[in-house]
């Protein structure tokens, strides 16, 4: 990939994790059962886009790595493409995104 794809790539996957991050708040702490379930819907709809992006650009999957533990993250994808756990490890992983724009 380009710099130009790498910058472009993370402009689309910071854009879905803002609406799974309002989604996600929405879901878990709505007020009633109809802002969750919207909430829910919603982060359905991120988690599907965010995993399409992902999987779509092959070149950056050296980045799903997981640096703690050594072990490539496409060996742990189920766990990271919960909604438990993406919010913070999609953070991680557009972190390494732009350490790697900035090289």
């Amino acid at each position: 990939m380009t710099k130009e794809e790498w910058i472009q790539f993370k402009i689309e996957l910071d854009e879905v994790y803002s609406d799974f991050h309002f989604a996600y708040n929405d879901y878990t702490n709505g007020r009633n059962k109809k802002i969750r379930s919207d909430g829910e819907r919603r982060c359905g709809y991120a988690l599907h886009k965010i995993k399409f992006l992902v999987k779509k650009n092959a070149d950056t999957w050296g980045l799903l790595e997981v640096p703690e533990e050594g072990y490539p993250a496409a060996i742990h994808l189920d766990d990271f493409f919960t909604m438990r756990y993406l919010e913070g490890n999609l953070a991680n992983y557009i972190n390494r995104l732009q350490a790697k724009i900035d090289e």
